[in-house]
């Protein structure tokens, strides 16, 4: 108890000490003055700046850094970001990643590709008509089989028609020879110079120089007017051989036979010298020069041509110009069999539309044979794989034994995916011929075990064609 009360006691000096030592310190920095201005600047003018030498002495004492401390520092710092490499390492990768992951998550490329055909010939279409109406002449379309049999188009060209010649000069004229030596006689076009006489060995008999035309002029189709009536270039390779690109290689002296069949009648005012033989009766019999003018057929323009997207072609097995009159040219573009021949002088099929200035259809050529009567030409866009199938294959049987109705669902549309006509991701673009007016429509749902026939699968195939481009 006597130490507890001692502690205590203790403890109470100690608290009371404290006390008053806090209040004697108190007391004594109150009777302290603060400092003046004028005694810190005393103070600190009497301290004197650092000397040269001593900051040298100062420095000389730190010791420069270390190689390898400069090495540490370095590769901490290139630790904390990529490498050139790295991060193009890391590009590569995401780009092989989205390039795969897109393809699966996007559409059908194919049927995207396709959908941009139609519209990229579509415009191509409309600049053509445009060009027609800018010019005042023909201007056109024209699509070639990637080669002989392939059954389809890979790109489309402009077509135009040439400007009416009728010669360089006023002098400029023709005219014609009646050939007697052979059956119903030939008759050919001389071209001349009317104000200049012959010289020996002038291939122009007797009296006029011939008119030098440029070569790659005329082809075999061109036409001719002379005194109104039209006469049309023909082939004579032995007169006249053609060229690669089937021009004439001459032009001086040209076979022609007239556009339509009613009887003739020319004045001939001169014939090859024959003793003792009326003129009417004379071999070779030549008329008086004449004024003409020719008409040649469209050629390829200038523009370039448009290439479909890849894998994506025009079909012309399920290609057509409807209403065509020509004698043995059916409404699809390939003469049948045509496509399929073994004959290695065949030439690939070509397809030409002309525009007139109104934007309407002027005129539709197959391989040069200007189709009749066309009323609708609609272009069938599809897959390279599944175009030029010869139609006599596409029949609902299998090697002509099995009918179609007795397969499966499954080889029914196996057939459907590999046939243009019948897939339903193709696209056709019609042209209607009266007004020039073009619309891309989806083909209608043609089901081959009910359609048998590959014509009428065409047909049933272009019914919403029809319904969309029915002029009203």
């Amino acid at each position: 108890m006597l130490d507890l009360r001692l502690k205590m006691f203790k403890k109470g000096r100690l608290r009371r000490g404290c006390a008053s030592s806090r209040s004697s310190i108190s007391n004594l920095t109150s009777h302290i003055p603060p400092p003046s201005i004028s005694s810190i600047n005393n103070l600190t003018s009497h301290i004197p700046p650092p000397s040269t030498s001593s900051i040298s002495n100062l420095t000389s004492h730190i010791p420069p850094p270390s190689t390898s401390s400069i090495s540490n520092l370095t590769s901490h710092i290139q630790r904390s970001a990529l490498t050139l490499i790295e991060l193009l390492v890391v590009i590569v990768i995401l780009t092989t990643l989205v390039g795969g992951v897109i393809p699966i998550l996007s559409p059908n490329n194919d049927v995207r590709k396709i959908q941009a055909a139609g519209r990229g010939l579509q415009g191509y279409i409309t600049v053509a008509q445009s060009q027609a109406a800018r010019t005042g002449r023909p201007q056109g379309i024209a699509f070639r089989e990637s080669s002989a049999g392939s059954g389809v188009a890979l790109e489309v060209f402009g077509w135009e028609v040439p400007p009416p010649f009728a010669g360089f000069s006023t002098a400029s004229a023709v005219r014609l020879e009646l050939d007697n030596t052979v059956p119903n006689g030939n008759l050919f076009v001389q071209f001349i110079l009317a104000d200049t006489l012959g010289t020996t060995g002038n291939p122009i008999p007797d009296e006029y120089e011939p008119d030098p035309l440029p070569p790659r002029f005329f082809r075999p189709g061109d036409s001719i007017a002379i005194d109104g009536v039209e006469y049309r270039f023909l082939l004579n390779n032995t007169l006249s051989p053609l060229d690669a690109q089937d021009y004439f290689t001459s032009a001086s002296k040209l076979q022609i036979e007239r556009v339509n069949n009613n009887e003739l009648t020319l004045a001939f005012i001169k014939g090859h010298p024959e003793t003792g033989v009326p003129l009417n009766q004379m071999s070779k019999l030549l008329t008086a020069p004449k004024r003409y003018k020719i008409n040649r057929q469209p050629t390829t323009s200038s523009a370039d041509p448009y290439q479909l997207p890849a894998s994506i072609v025009i079909d012309m097995q399920g290609s057509v110009a409807e209403g065509s009159a020509n004698a043995g040219i059916p409404s699809r573009f390939p003469v049948a069999g045509s496509l399929f021949s073994s004959d290695p002088a065949q030439q690939p099929n070509t397809i030409g539309i002309m525009f007139s200035p109104t934007g309407a259809v002027d005129s539709v050529f197959f391989n040069g044979n200007q189709l009749t009567s066309v009323s609708r030409i609609v272009m069938m866009l599809g897959r390279i794989e599944n175009g030029g199938i010869d139609p006599t294959t596409v029949n609902l049987t299998d090697n002509n034994t099995v009918p179609w109705r007795l397969h499966t669902n499954e080889k029914i549309e196996d057939v459907q995916e590999r046939v243009n006509w019948l897939n339903l991701n193709t696209r056709l673009l019609s042209i209607i011929a009266n007004n020039g007016r073009v619309v891309v429509s989806d083909p209608a749902f043609v089901d081959p075990s009910i359609v048998v026939d590959a014509d009428e699968q065409l047909e049933a195939a272009h019914g919403f064609a029809h319904e969309m481009t029915t002029a009203k």
